[in-house]
């Protein structure tokens, strides 16, 4: 495992886009950010966004995050803010024109 640690950390890779996403304590939304990097020596921030949460959704995340919910709902919950991540992912590359590079 070292050895591939140390290998992707060789600026010889060509950079890439990545996606990262990620929603804060306030849970009002997910931010999406686009940016090149070869995971070592080059990074370049191209693009972000914020997708909020509708009212219930928010709601339901925050609950969940603070006492049990059936399994059932979590699934439905999870499968929620997954389809929200798409979202933000889609209009991301939409923004940079980039879609057809993961169609």
């Amino acid at each position: 495992m070292w050895a591939l640690g140390m290998a992707m950390m060789d600026s010889r890779f060509e950079p890439i886009l990545a996606v990262g996403l990620m929603s804060g304590t306030s849970g009002d939304g997910v931010d999406a950010a686009l940016v090149r990097t070869d995971g070592a020596a080059t990074f370049e921030f191209v693009n972000a966004i914020t997708i909020k949460y509708d009212k219930q959704l928010r709601g339901r995340l925050l609950e969940s995050a603070q006492c049990d919910i059936p399994l059932h709902d979590l699934l439905q919950l999870e499968r929620e803010l997954t389809e929200v991540h798409v979202t933000a992912c889609h209009e991301l590359l939409v923004d940079r024109g980039s879609i057809a590079d993961v169609s």
